[in-house]
């Protein structure tokens, strides 16, 4: 199970009766991966018309883990050897979904899936997605956001989401976090992940 907060964003600049709230949601490693001790991940997320916003929170005993270092934000490869952070959203009726990976450089890469795991011949090709990484001693904040396909901003949908991290240690052990796990072994992509609900 995860838990979930309510937390209070104030725009920069407003007065303070300007509050819209959101749940935050407490990500949980994997049991059969050794996780760091001392780290705490949480995310929240937003739908903003034909947008859909994703804030992940790191804390903790960051010197413990391998972050990549920041770089311009450009489409990487393979991210999710290393530490990252993973939307993942879905129609609840309809089998394909897809995946945006985002690193603490401010790489990201995107995938489409037709069904479970079988990637689409439709390429994922949004506009590059906007990042904002924050990092300080004990904590790193990684927002991004990224333009809804047509598919989904045309029928206003009710979507599905999947808010994940892979952690990589010092021993280049990785650990994985998710909102749910539903096998046996890590799987960001079984459904049952997919445990956050939004709608515009």
């Amino acid at each position: 199970m995860f838990q979930r907060d309510c937390v209070s964003h104030v725009r920069e600049g407003a007065r303070l009766d300007w509050v819209k709230t959101m749940p935050k949601y407490w990500l949980s490693p994997h049991p059969s991966e050794p996780a760091p001790p001392a780290v705490r991940v949480s995310a929240t997320i937003e739908l903003h018309a034909n947008t859909i916003q994703a804030t992940y929170e790191l804390e903790g005993e960051l010197g413990a883990l391998r972050i990549p270092p920041q770089r311009p934000s450009t489409r990487g490869h393979e991210l999710w050897k290393a530490t990252c952070f993973e939307l993942f959203f879905g129609l609840h009726d309809a089998p394909e979904y897809y995946e945006l990976n985002v690193s603490p450089s401010s790489e990201w890469d995107g995938f489409c899936f037709s069904d479970y795991r079988r990637q689409s011949d439709k390429p994922f090709d949004p506009e590059r997605p906007t990042i904002d990484i924050e990092q300080d001693n004990d904590r790193l904040r990684c927002g991004v956001k990224l333009s809804l396909p047509t598919e989904f901003s045309d029928r206003g949908p009710r979507l599905a989401i999947g808010l994940s991290a892979v952690l990589q240690d010092e021993r280049d052990q990785c650990s994985y976090w998710a909102l749910s796990h539903g096998s046996a072994n890590p799987d960001f992509h079984n459904r049952q992940s997919f445990s956050a609900t939004i709608a515009p």
